[in-house]
């Protein structure tokens, strides 16, 4: 009979740990159903328990057994590799402390404006400066070449600007070039600047933070 003070020493994906047996069955989970079963738990020579996983973030699944809480990471693909071995370790409470912290990195449904209109209307009386990003399919099949990673773009700079997407309206066909096809404009009081689609992504990054110190305070 193991007494909750008694040191468990753990091979993780050949990495060792060591952590008591009261932690690691605090939560009814994958340990607790390994040592409290009643079944015989196989150890190598060593004494250690062999778990055939990453060991990357199990010192982050340690800790949350011990405080019940952990600071999650803010990279997206780190936080769903945590979900993953915290779907394997069972433990429901990490489990949902990764769908939570996910749910609020994914960006709010695009802003379409659907005509020149509704751009007027935005650029009107905006509470913060307006980018507006236009685009147009590359073929005509509707194929959209998408020159920079706008979700991200929006993750970075949501809290700052307005951002709206909108289709550019031709009435005669484009170069077979994807560079015309993306533009942006900035909107905000009596201003407005605009660029084209070479190198589109580091452009608009850099036309942000030029138009951050034109109205910084």
């Amino acid at each position: 009979m193991c007494s909750p003070d008694d040191t468990v020493k753990l091979n993780v994906g050949g990495t060792i740990f060591q952590s008591t047996h009261f932690t690691l069955t605090k939560f009814n989970g994958y340990f607790r159903k390994m040592l409290e079963s009643g079944d015989t738990v196989e150890k190598n020579r060593f004494g250690y328990i062999f778990i055939d996983r990453d060991p990357t973030h199990f010192r982050l699944i340690l800790n949350f057994m011990r405080d019940g809480d952990v600071d999650l990471p803010e990279s997206e693909n780190e936080i769903r590799e945590i979900l993953r071995e915290a779907e394997f370790y069972s433990l429901d409470r990490l489990l949902e402390m990764c769908r939570v912290k996910l749910g609020k990195q994914i960006p709010k449904k695009l802003r379409i404006l659907e005509s020149y209109d509704q751009v007027l209307q935005v650029i009107s009386y905006p509470r913060k400066p307006v980018i507006v990003i236009y685009f147009f399919p590359h073929s005509f099949d509707g194929t959209i070449h998408i020159p920079f990673n706008y979700l991200e773009f929006i993750r970075k700079n949501e809290e700052d600007f307005d951002i709206y997407f909108k289709r550019l309206e031709y009435n005669t066909p484009l170069p077979n070039s994807h560079l015309a096809l993306w533009q942006y404009r900035f909107y905000y009081l009596d201003e407005s600047f605009s660029g084209e689609s070479r190198d589109f992504g580091k452009k608009l990054d850099s036309a942000v933070e030029s138009f951050k110190q034109i109205f910084k305070k």
